[in-house]
């Protein structure tokens, strides 16, 4: 082709052409094609031109066509705002009111108990209303008591009995002359144990979680969920050292099954 001269492939100029369009510098790269190429005749000139075209064009990142947002697109996504605003708001509203909060000596909180209020070893149980619970005060008395299951013969210690009925959710009583709790709806019927001798019912009584507390504030022993259940029910309280109860009646601990409820010597 006239006016074409071969290319020296080691020319520093058009190695300088390729570094610069790979690089993205084309107009260096423009130059440097034209002067390691044929000269500087019009032909020369017009198939650098159009060489230079090409990689412009083929190396040219399309831009995006972003059509703008209409009018009912805005609504639109006003509206899903709006909701989704809406929906959090009443979320949080019944979280706050659904998650309960109790404070401390109304029922669902903790009761702190001095040592002093606490019955005596294997006298009545002791009643508190407002914690919708019995104290009781076991020893060898209420242990040994014949009509005791041995399934669930308790060790000393406190309980804190919850005073609903387990079978349909009466207040039971405590009758000293019969030396037991007895439910008036149905005839269900406790030892001071907390275990069922009687139906309608069909479990012990739930007890409620208890730390003894010492002088110092230290939790000494402490029964709630976590602890390990003896025969299906939660054990007794130990309270040698404690100067004070916290009786927990935001943790019901469900009491043993018991399907079959009858004393011991029946």
């Amino acid at each position: 082709m006239a006016g074409f001269k071969e290319v020296d492939r080691n020319n520093p100029k058009f190695i300088e052409y390729f570094v610069a369009f790979f690089s993205g510098r084309l107009e260096i790269a423009y130059e440097s094609l034209r002067n390691s190429l044929l000269g500087n005749s019009p032909f020369n000139e017009e198939i650098v031109l159009t060489m230079a075209a090409t990689a412009t064009q083929a190396t040219a990142t399309p831009q995006a066509v972003i059509s703008p947002m209409t009018r009912r697109e805005f609504l639109y996504y006003i509206w899903f705002a709006s909701m989704a605003l809406v929906g959090l708001q009443t979320g949080a509203a019944l979280l706050w009111f659904a998650y309960p909060r109790f404070k401390a000596g109304t029922f669902g909180g903790i009761f702190e108990i001095d040592i002093s209020e606490l019955p005596p070893v294997d006298a009545g149980p002791k009643p508190f209303s407002g914690g919708r619970f019995w104290l009781v005060n076991i020893g060898d008395g209420i242990r040994n008591d014949p009509r005791q299951p041995a399934e669930w013969r308790p060790a000393p210690g406190v309980r804190a009995l919850y005073m609903i009925c387990v079978h349909l959710g009466c207040l039971y009583s405590w009758i000293p002359t019969n030396n037991r709790f007895e439910c008036p709806c149905h005839g269900s019927k406790y030892l001071a144990s907390g275990t069922a001798i009687a139906g309608p019912a069909n479990r012990n009584l739930d007890v409620f979680a208890v730390q003894a507390v010492d002088a110092d504030g230290r939790v000494i022993d402490e029964v709630n969920r976590q602890t390990p259940l003896v025969n299906g029910e939660a054990r007794t309280l130990n309270i040698q050292g404690a100067v004070k109860l916290r009786v927990d009646t935001g943790q019901r601990i469900n009491g043993a099954s018991n399907p079959n409820p009858r004393e011991a010597n029946a």
